[in-house]
């Protein structure tokens, strides 16, 4: 076993006057298990057994702080910032927050005993005002924000905030939403993921589009038509690759739902089962987790007046909708099978992201590594 090798760490302190924040490692052979980036820097500066650290984008220097003071010490120079948040105030700490997320993917590190106290912290602080959900206290947020809380919850592992916060984002992400301070790994698969969600709910527009072909091409040329003014797009055609800046997609099937609609001749009918899911689109009910906000789907604004004739049809007696004289059988009948068809997709791909989907989690796992557990270091405060 080899004996024990000190490193020193330094910072430079924000502002020249201030000088240089300094810790010492009791080993160097220790900052493997901390910090994938900083054993590396370890490595290249084993000679001098001296190393100045570098702060990446969106990292400040006290959470940089958090990260060098993890790794165990036996000096007690140095000092740490106290994390707090405010029950006062449900949003702070928030960016204190991030900034140890950024910090702990862009350095690889295990996260800090510090750090998981505080997000834990923050977490219960939230859920305290507005419930496990985060859609009352995210309402009104831009998109960015809403990336912002699916990154934090990817690194805090932190399932049910993910999975709502990536609804909102597979629906509503357009490429420059992007906080560009988060990896670049991270901001790159939710793009890819936006427009894989983007071109599956395309061919469910196109397949459905092709079950309305019927010997007058009636309802085929209708869609056709609606969705060449709308989008200037021929759905016999491959998806545009500038279709991402022009909708999302809920939207898509939105429009489809809009389009059939308007061909029957009674308000939109109530489905027998439920979506789950948050937020109505256009004649579906909806019931979801949590509650309206900032991750129901873009279509909840436009569902909610059709929804409200659907209720008063059912208060006056029409339970379901049945065929009328203008319709077909087999129309109503294609109908009744894309609202189903409209539900399960919906459900099965706009749901948002599960916490282990592979590519999110071997993403994490590459940057964040197990805790450490056999040294807790000592905590330090200013």
């Amino acid at each position: 076993m080899s004996s024990p090798r000190p490193h020193d760490f330094w910072i430079q302190r924000e502002g020249a006057r201030n000088g240089e924040w300094h810790w010492l490692a009791a080993d160097a052979n220790d900052v493997a298990e901390y910090s994938g980036s900083l054993w590396r820097q370890v490595k290249r500066d084993q000679i001098t057994a001296s190393s100045r650290v570098e702060l990446h984008d969106g990292v400040t220097e006290d959470a940089l702080k958090i990260i060098i003071s993890s790794i165990p010490s036996k000096d007690d120079d140095g000092d740490l910032p106290a994390l707090s948040i405010s029950d006062r105030d449900p949003e702070s700490g928030f960016e204190e927050l991030l900034s140890l997320a950024i910090a702990c993917w862009k350095y690889d590190c295990a996260i800090p005993p510090t750090c998981k106290k505080f997000a834990k912290d923050f977490h219960r602080n939230w859920t305290v005002w507005y419930g496990h959900d985060f859609f009352e206290g995210a309402s009104g947020v831009d998109v960015a924000k809403a990336i912002n809380w699916m990154f934090i919850a990817l690194v805090f592992e932190w399932d049910r905030i993910f999975r709502n916060t990536s609804r909102y984002v597979v629906v509503r992400y357009k490429p420059n939403d992007n906080n560009n301070n988060l990896p670049q790994d991270f901001q790159e698969l939710v793009g890819r993921t936006r427009n894989r969600k983007m071109q599956q709910a395309y061919s469910f527009v196109q397949k459905s589009w092709m079950s309305f072909y019927d010997p007058t091409n009636e309802m085929l040329n209708k869609i056709h038509a609606h969705f060449l003014g709308k989008f200037g797009i021929q759905l016999q055609d491959p998806l545009p690759d500038d279709m991402n800046k022009q909708a999302n997609p809920d939207i898509l099937l939105v429009e489809m739902a809009a389009v059939v609609k308007s061909n029957e001749g009674e308000g939109p009918r109530l489905p027998q089962s439920p979506l789950v899911y948050d937020g109505p689109g256009l004649g579906i009910q909806s019931h979801g987790t949590g509650r309206q906000g900032l991750f129901a789907p873009v279509a909840a604004s436009v569902g909610r007046d059709l929804m409200q004739k659907a209720k008063k049809a059912m208060k006056s007696g029409h339970t379901a909708r049945k065929p009328s004289s203008s319709s077909s059988e087999d129309s109503w009948k294609k109908t009744q099978s894309l609202e189903k068809s409209m539900n399960d997709f919906r459900t099965k791909s706009l749901d948002g992201i599960p916490f282990l989907d592979k590519d999110y989690l071997k993403l994490r796992n590459k940057h964040i590594k197990p805790s450490v557990s056999a040294v807790v270091p000592k905590i330090k405060r200013q």
